[in-house]
Formats: structure tokens, C-alpha cells, sequence
């Protein structure tokens, strides 16, 4: 299999480093990210892939624990027909920490893939109703019904359970709601946990009491506005 390359400036050359099934690829120039930005950084390289074939961009393995950046698509999809001057093979980064990405740090891999599907064969045929059993999703393949793990508050988290965290920068909390009503209340019981954060610096765990009456959290010199749902 032949791949044509054009190399921008910065690029560098493709092929040294071939680990396996997967071909590194750097970055063609500095970038600067503050932390919970989004960026496209160059890899400085234009490919004419074979027809049939599409590549596979994944980030390497120590990308996000070494630079502090993650693939905010996690994954990128190359068509061959993205092969011209100006099509320009891009890693979109996003930073989970202020980071600068150097010119020639290697912070993805790529394969060619020759795996194609002919969708003038395929047909979608619509049904009122799925005649097969429902297995359960988002982690729940190959686990026995009733098994569940532990998250960090000590609360079970059933494989095929949605979990809905709301995030702030200061408070990373946990909203419950219970299906049984406290004594003197009219509505759900609602317990706040907040991890991590930082008050009057300090930091640490603490666990906050929920008023009854409005459901809402606070703490002596912090700023802790109920959660809603």
C-alpha cells in the first residue's frame, strides 16, 4: 500500500515511528492552551489514502496523563477524499489543565483502515417494536442483573444506571433524591454531597446537611446555592 504525503511546515516525517498497528503523529507547531479550552493542533501532514481505506486517529496512550489534553471527538474519522493542499490532518484537543504543546510532541496515532461498507446495499426497514430481548447498555455487557459497583460517595451504581453529576469549578456534587418523605416535609427528601472543593482555603471532603424545608445545602463562608434538578 502506497500513502501519498504532502509535509507542512513543522511536520515531521511519518514512518519512524510505527509501534505495532499504529503510526505515531506530532504536533507542527506550538499551542497554547488554558485549561477547558478547545483547540485544533496542526499534525502538519495532507494524505491521499487508497480508495476503500479511511484512517483511524486516536490519541497515543500517555497524551492526556503527560501533556494535559484529551480528543474532544474522541476519535477522529479520515475519508480519502480529505486529501487535498489545505486538508490538513488536525488533533482536536482539549485541555483538562493549562498546557503547551510543543512543536514535535507526539500526541497522536493513526492506521490506515481498509474496512469499507457499500451503503447503496443497505436498507433501514422500520419496526413498531424490537422482537429481541433488551440486554442492557453503558457497561452492563457481560454482567449478571443485580450487580452493581460502589462510586465515590459509597453509593451503588447499577451497570445500565444514567448518572447525572453536575460539575462547578469550586464543587463537584452529587444531587439524590429519595423516594421517601422525611417527617415535616411536603416533597422528596434531597441529600447534597460535595468532594474536592476548596472553602476559605481549606480543602478536603466535608458533607453538607440539606435543609428540609428548601432542600437547599450551606456552609459557614461558602457559597453553596441548592442543586436542582
Amino acid at each position: 500500500m502506497e500513502i501519498e504525503v504532502k509535509y507542512h511546515d513543522g511536520a515531521s516525517k511519518l514512518g519512524s515511528d510505527v509501534h505495532g498497528v499504529m503510526c505515531d503523529m506530532a504536533a507542527s507547531e506550538t499551542v497554547d492552551l488554558r485549561q477547558g479550552e478547545c483547540k485544533v493542533i496542526p499534525l502538519g501532514v495532507s494524505m491521499k489514502l487508497q480508495e476503500g481505506c479511511w484512517g483511524l486517529l486516536v490519541p497515543r496512550s500517555s497524551t492526556c496523563l503527560k501533556h494535559g489534553i484529551m480528543m474532544a471527538n474522541s476519535v477522529g474519522i479520515v475519508e480519502p477524499d480529505y486529501c487535498g493542499d489545505d486538508d490538513v490532518w488536525g488533533f482536536v484537543a482539549y485541555a483538562i489543565r493549562d498546557t503547551v504543546i510543543e512543536a514535535g510532541t507526539r500526541i497522536a496515532q493513526f492506521m490506515p483502515v481498509s474496512l469499507t461498507v457499500k451503503w447503496d446495499n443497505i436498507r433501514f426497514k422500520e419496526l413498531d417494536s424490537m422482537p429481541y430481548p433488551n440486554r442492557g447498555g453503558y457497561g452492563s455487557t457481560g454482567e449478571k442483573a443485580g450487580k452493581y459497583v460502589l462510586d465515590a460517595n459509597g453509593d451503588r451504581i447499577y451497570p445500565g444506571t444514567y448518572v447525572h453529576m453536575k460539575y462547578s469549578s469550586e464543587v463537584k456534587r452529587v444531587a439524590e433524591v429519595s423516594t421517601s418523605t422525611r417527617s415535616g416535609s411536603t416533597g422528596p427528601t434531597r441529600r447534597t454531597r460535595s468532594t474536592g472543593r476548596t472553602c476559605n482555603g481549606a480543602s478536603g471532603s466535608r458533607r453538607q446537611k440539606s435543609s428540609s424545608a428548601r432542600g437547599t445545602s450551606s456552609a459557614s463562608g461558602c457559597d453553596l446555592p441548592g442543586t436542582t434538578e
